[in-house]
């Protein structure tokens, strides 16, 4: 597993895994978004891309699904980027995350229907579900109070097997302390690892790893 870290965590430092195209740690991620103007983030949410929803007996037969569409996946993991936009006075949060593993996640939280995430019969409740998952489960606390996560919008990876989620958090005069709790997945897989980049200022990039046992880091502005 330690192995797995490393290699996981190299790509991350290196090239992101999985950014989407055009993105740097030197400018914002949400400048790619479709809504999206030179300084790098509005409030228009990005184009939601949807893919085909996928009759049963194929999603049961992983080869005759076109490419990249396979339903699981070897490991279980999250990428976050949490960067603080000091022009914008807010923090600016990009989660990568598989949309099946989400699925399943809201399932166990509220015990309904599936949603069909990603699909072009997603539930029109299906963001404000993800965005109260998130809040449960991805929190950034600063001298003990809970910062709000809100809603940007998400949109499909290019393989159309995950979800770039968007989030920010309004904060004018940053903490010089933070505490980062991230549980994402982990009440549905024990073997979740959740890396997360802690980007403050543009000089200075941080990872951390959480799993179930280590769901808490605290760290600087």
């Amino acid at each position: 597993m330690k192995w797995l870290f490393l290699c996981l965590l190299g790509s991350l430092t290196i090239c992101v895994v999985g950014l989407p195209s055009g993105a740097t740690f030197q400018g914002s991620l949400f400048a790619r978004l479709p809504s999206a103007s030179a300084s790098g983030f509005l409030r228009q949410p990005p184009l939601h891309i949807a893919r085909p929803d996928v009759p049963h007996f194929l999603s049961k037969n992983r080869l005759l699904l076109p490419l990249g569409y396979a339903d699981t996946h070897e490991f279980h993991v999250s990428r976050t980027r949490i960067a603080y936009a000091a022009a914008d006075q807010e923090w600016q949060i990009s989660l990568y995350i598989f949309i099946d593993d989400l699925e399943k996640a809201l399932s166990h939280a509220t015990s309904g229907e599936p949603r069909r995430l990603g699909t072009d019969k997603e539930t029109a409740e299906a963001d404000s579900l993800i965005l109260r998952y998130l809040q449960r489960r991805l929190i950034l606390q600063a001298d003990g109070d809970k910062l709000p996560l809100q809603w940007l919008g998400k949109e499909g990876s290019e393989d159309l097997a995950a979800f770039w989620i968007y989030l920010y958090i309004p904060d004018e005069q940053p903490a010089a302390t933070f505490t980062i709790t991230n549980k994402i997945l982990t009440e549905v897989f024990d073997d979740q690892q959740n890396i997360v980049q802690w980007s403050p200022k543009p000089t200075v990039s941080r990872n951390i790893l959480f799993h179930s046992g280590h769901s808490q880091e605290v760290v600087t502005f």
